[in-house]
């Protein structure tokens, strides 16, 4: 008996063993997963040149909303006051708008603000567009883009925003940048008088050698500190003149059930019908291609479990048969001792 169990031990471990085979192989041979949209990227520093000038036409106050969406100009707020740099009553500001919209008729209300941006001698820092299946029409597309805009244009492109799409979220912030940009203005001027000193001084034919390696190291400071200053100045007044808008567009898709609504009960009932019938289809071809990637597996697991039985019952006949010899000797033993 003892035998037999140690047989059966060994065969159940190269079961096991053939099993984690056959699972590794299949793990191996799955598909890679698809991999994932690559996020939005920052919008860069810097901006490239824009386009040439070409005066656009002014909206007309209640021309009709496109993309998809009702005329939305009785429901637009007032433009938030901005002081552009054509009217900006001393003050240096930089403005930063971040907007949510929707639309029902996702690829014309992206044409819509694309060439809104154009035609406002704008351009795109960044473009993100998130489509959708064809398999899953009903799933809804969305969009992300960082602008560039002239701030004497910022308010009339807010407004126009409003009255082509539904406003879902809107915020806007302004950076004062005139004390920084007049101090800089005056540190610059202090330090180029300095150069303008320290030049005068090395052309001085009475100046000691090692008194002009000071100098010249230090016009060199001098001179990289009028480099970061003017790199500054530039990057705010590029600021001021150039909003950055970050707008998120969203396509909003209704389900229309007004033709479910419509239909017949034998109509409904056979719809119905053909789904469950389709799902149980499904179910069912799934189930043969999981067996037959299975059958190499379960036919050798069959093999083993037939094998394993007929050791089993050998094992146990053998048991029961040596069992009976001993009962059959104890009782003729037993027989013999009585006469």
């Amino acid at each position: 008996m003892k035998r037999c169990v140690f047989v059966f031990s060994m065969v159940l471990i190269f079961t096991l063993l053939l099993g984690s085979c056959a699972a590794a192989d299949d793990m191996g041979s799955a598909p890679a997963p698809a991999p994932a949209a690559p996020p939005a990227m920052d919008a860069p520093a810097d901006y490239a040149p824009p386009v040439a000038e070409v005066a656009p036409p002014a909206p007309a106050p209640d021309a009709p909303a496109v993309s998809g969406q009702p005329s939305l100009s009785d429901e637009s707020s007032v433009a938030l006051p901005i002081l552009t740099p054509s009217d900006s009553r001393g003050r240096r500001i930089a403005y930063t708008v971040e907007m949510h919209l929707q639309t029902t008729e996702f690829m014309a209300g992206i044409r819509r603000l694309v060439s809104t941006v154009g035609e406002m001698n704008g351009y795109i820092v960044s473009a993100y567009v998130q489509g959708h299946d064809l398999r899953t029409p009903e799933f809804e597309r969305s969009a992300s883009y960082t602008f560039r805009l002239h701030t004497d244009r910022l308010a009339e492109f807010i407004v126009v925003m409003e009255d082509s799409y539904n406003l879902l979220y809107l915020w806007q912030a302004s950076d004062d940048v005139t004390m920084r940009y007049e101090h800089g203005g005056l540190t610059l001027d202090d330090l180029r008088e300095q150069e303008a000193w320290i030049i005068a001084e090395l052309d001085n034919p009475d100046l000691r050698a090692s008194d002009k390696r000071n100098l010249e190291r230090t016009l060199a400071d001098v001179r990289s500190s009028i480099r970061n200053l003017e790199t500054q100045q530039a990057t705010m007044d590029d600021n001021v003149l150039y909003s950055t808008i970050q707008v998120h567009l969203y396509e909003v898709i209704f389900v229309d059930e007004t033709e479910e609504d419509e239909l017949t009960f034998g109509e409904r009932f056979g719809q119905a019908a053909s789904r469950s019938w389709a799902g149980f289809v499904g179910f069912g071809q799934g189930l043969l291609i999981v067996i037959i990637r299975m059958l190499p597996t379960l036919l050798i697991l069959g093999a083993v479990a037939v094998g394993v039985y007929l050791i089993v019952r050998i094992c146990v006949k053998r048991s029961n048969a040596k069992r009976k010899d001993q009962n059959a000797t104890g009782s003729a033993n037993y027989s013999g001792y009585q006469n």
